[in-house]
């Protein structure tokens, strides 16, 4: 068990960051070869998380902006 009492993922820093940064570069690759859509991905994060006007992976503040 890791310290916060949750199941340890990664045996390591190390290895977490290259897994993530493995799954950084193929969402890039799938982006630039158009397998992934932007619209498909603002479908998928409800449209705030990345249509830029906010920083990555925000949302509004609770009743600021939907009703």
């Amino acid at each position: 068990m890791a310290p916060s009492g949750q199941r340890k993922k990664f045996c390591c820093t190390a290895h977490r960051g290259a897994f993530h940064e493995g799954c950084r570069r193929l969402g890039e690759r799938m982006f630039a070869e158009g397998a992934v859509t932007l619209a498909q991905l603002r479908m998928e994060h409800g449209g705030d998380a990345v249509d830029g006007s906010r920083g990555a992976g925000t949302t509004p503040a609770e009743g600021e902006g939907h009703e």
